[in-house]
């Protein structure tokens, strides 16, 4: 069946996604799957490390443990793991500085383009989070104004000139 987001390349990709969300302005944290730290005790001894050390060299059964210990854990489940293991999140925290609209712009490109690198055929990633819903507002009515404010002046005039004309 459909592995999900535990398959060998979703987990390749989240694993890319990570690292990348790092390298995006003004990031300050970023958690995921693969980067959530577990902690495993043997004996007296308790280690604590990300939950996929690498993703490349996962094999089906350490997938099938990691989805079931992923979806046990309740900062991942529901949070940034879907409850079907169909859907992902990398959260990226980030803390904007100086002109509010220049660093959106800045951080929402740089989203962009990290979602249009890691898109691979069977997967889809998308941009969303309050930042980019605020960019979304202010993004759409630039280009609403650039169109309905020409038109809207077009049909005053015209309804003027038909009201006016004598």
């Amino acid at each position: 069946g459909d592995a999900g987001v535990f398959s060998a390349q979703a987990l390749e990709t989240l694993a890319a996604l990570t690292e990348d969300g790092w390298r995006l302005p003004y990031a300050t944290r970023v958690d995921s799957l693969v980067n959530h730290p577990h902690s495993a005790a043997a004996g007296e001894l308790v280690t604590i490390a990300p939950l996929v050390e690498d993703a490349a060299t996962l094999d089906a059964a350490a997938r099938a443990r990691l989805r079931t210990t992923a979806l046990a854990t309740p900062e991942l489940a529901r949070r940034l793991v879907s409850a079907d293991g169909r859907y992902a999140a990398v959260a990226v925290t980030v803390l904007l500085e100086g002109d509010p609209l220049a660093s959106t712009q800045a951080l929402v490109d740089a989203a962009r383009a990290v979602a249009e690198a890691a898109s691979v055929p069977g997967l889809s990633v998308h941009v969303g989070g309050i930042v980019a819903m605020n960019h979304a507002f202010a993004e759409s009515s630039l280009i609403d104004s650039a169109f309905l404010i020409p038109l809207m002046l077009g049909l005053v005039i015209l309804g003027l000139q038909l009201l006016l004309a004598s």
